[in-house]
């Protein structure tokens, strides 16, 4: 329990730290609030909500979680607090998953190190380019 909660802690600054020091990649995000733009304004017919990317291929869910987004972000223009938000998203996420792991004793504690290092590509999809995905991991 002691090694995963600081290891979890350790997220937490090293994403602090990205979200300070990396630049932002914009890949999704502003075809995301585009498409929820179009909902927002009172589009619901899915052949007519689009974003920059093409249209909107994701389910009710998604529009309804990134919409709240939108609007916690001054309409998705506070991408630095929208980091925040998804760095936030990333230490439920790797504390859900290190409890998991904790609770099976199938993995030495001193592995969760390596996580805490080694996942250059995960703090890139959570903190850095504000994919849609670590929303659906949460929800797993």
């Amino acid at each position: 329990a002691v090694v995963s909660t600081q290891s979890t802690g350790a997220e937490t600054l090293i994403n602090v730290a990205i979200v300070e020091k990396v630049h932002y990649t914009e890949i999704d995000w502003k075809a995301y609030m585009s498409e929820v733009e179009g909902f927002i304004n009172g589009t619901y017919d899915y052949n007519e909500l689009k974003g920059g990317t093409g249209p909107l291929v994701y389910p009710a869910g998604f529009v309804y979680f990134f919409s709240g987004l939108y609007y916690i972000t001054d309409k998705g223009q506070n991408i630095r607090l929208a980091q925040y938000i998804f760095a936030f998203f990333y230490a439920v996420f790797y504390a859900l998953v290190v409890s998991v792991m904790a609770k099976s004793k199938a993995v030495p504690p001193f592995i969760l190190l390596f996580f805490t290092f080694a996942s250059y590509r995960i703090h890139s999809i959570f903190a850095l380019r504000l994919f849609n995905d670590p929303v659906a991991m949460i929800f797993l």
